[in-house]
């Protein structure tokens, strides 16, 4: 499970920062308006959505539309299985390794 956590920290209208984001090559998110999403600005909002690593490394590409990208943080929690009813079974919790770069 991938929690993106946001909040438009700079922008005070809506339509200046809008973006994209793909999880493991799955579009999660289109045109983006944070700003919009959240209600405002300094306004905390989570997406999340449920993937499936196959090859041992999470890919999550941001690209802009207007302005810079933006993510407050990002949370992974290991499920126990795929959940199909809208309900996540998490298991222990994992410690995985920092990666070494974020590529854009």
């Amino acid at each position: 499970l991938v929690n993106l956590n946001f909040a438009e920290l700079y922008w005070n209208a809506a339509g200046k920062r809008i973006f994209n984001v793909n999880v493991e090559g799955q579009q999660m998110l289109q045109n983006f308006d944070l700003w919009t999403q959240a209600g405002g600005k300094n306004k905390a909002l989570t997406k999340f959505t449920q993937v499936i690593v196959t090859d041992g490394i999470l890919n999550i590409n941001f690209s802009s539309t207007v302005d810079n990208a933006s993510v407050t943080s990002i949370e992974l929690l290991k499920i126990a299985e795929p959940a199909t009813s809208g309900i996540f079974a998490l298991s222990e919790p994992t410690i995985l390794p920092a990666i070494d770069k974020l590529q854009n």
